[in-house]
């Protein structure tokens, strides 16, 4: 009877032990799992933290597109504004260069009607009123100096006609490079 209750007691004590030992490795492992959750809970914190940089640099950059559109918006308007301006100003160079061209048809004329004059003071009596030729001669001068003047206002806006021809081009050539193809006879948009 000794025997069997050592050899239960000795059973009772091995199977303990046994017990003792799963304790001990489900002890390990929930040590295990716990090592593995705060690895994965700061993971969780890292990745939430690049979420959040990722995040602000988006707003950061939408916040810089929305910036450089609104630029963009205002140097289209810039350079409409500016073409619509030089437009008419090439329209109303044109029309002074007309005008002047009438003025300078109209002086010619007078001179021709001067010279006309002249002439036929001449052919009539064979002699002249020294009086009548220095007034034409007189007239005449002033003539030809507002023509000489009309040329010469007439030169200077074709060259500041061809210098805004150059600018407008080179604003278009500007615009072409980086991507934008103006015409400069379209209207505004």
């Amino acid at each position: 009877m000794q025997e069997r209750k050592t050899v239960e007691l000795a059973s009772k004590v091995e199977g303990l032990r046994l017990m003792e030992r799963r304790c001990m490795v489900l002890q390990q492992n929930i040590a295990s799992r716990k090592c593995k959750i705060l690895y994965l809970k700061s993971e969780i914190g890292k990745i939430d933290e690049r979420y959040e940089e990722i995040v602000t640099e988006l707003r950061v950059l939408m916040d810089e597109v929305s910036r450089l559109e609104q630029v963009e918006k205002e140097k289209d308007r810039f350079y409409d504004m500016k073409k619509l301006e030089m437009n008419e100003f090439i329209k109303s160079a044109e029309k002074f260069e007309v005008d002047c061209r009438k003025s300078i048809d109209a002086l010619s004329e007078g001179i021709c009607q001067l010279k006309a004059k002249i002439a036929t003071f001449q052919g009539n009596n064979g002699y002249t009123y020294n009086s009548d030729i220095a007034e034409a001669e007189i007239r005449k001068a002033e003539l030809l100096c507002l023509k000489q003047n009309l040329d010469k206002t007439l030169a200077s806006n074709h060259r500041i006609r061809a210098q805004l021809q150059k600018q407008l081009q080179s604003i278009l050539t500007t615009q072409s490079q980086n991507g934008r193809m103006i015409s400069p006879y379209t209207e505004n948009r």
